[in-house]
């Protein structure tokens, strides 16, 4: 909880988006939880790092790519359910669903 109170305070002091903060966490702002990868990319980043097969990089990219996407999207669901105010809360789940891609009509 204290890593969300960080990355709330880092958003007010000029982050515009959730993957500007996701890239101040991971260049080492904040005390950073394990995170998940898929086996695949796993075996992209050995092949890449220890076989010097540099064609991998795309493929690892947009891997990691839609990893941070997800945490992203995470984080946005995290602050709507743990936002002190009714305001903030508002605000965190209109972000998400128009991340997420959810038309006005289907929103409550």
């Amino acid at each position: 909880m204290q890593s969300m109170y960080k990355l709330r305070r880092l958003r007010l002091q000029g982050c515009k988006t959730y993957r500007q903060c996701i890239v101040a966490v991971l260049e080492g702002e904040f005390t950073m939880k394990q995170i998940q990868i898929s086996e695949e990319l796993f075996i992209k980043l050995i092949q890449y790092h220890f076989l010097d097969k540099h064609q991998l990089q795309v493929e690892i990219e947009e891997g990691l790519n839609k990893k941070i996407d997800s945490i992203s999207m995470r984080l946005l669901y995290s602050q709507y359910k743990t936002a002190p105010t009714e305001e903030e809360k508002e605000k965190a789940r209109k972000e998400y669903l128009d991340r997420r891609g959810v038309p006005g009509s289907f929103r409550w």
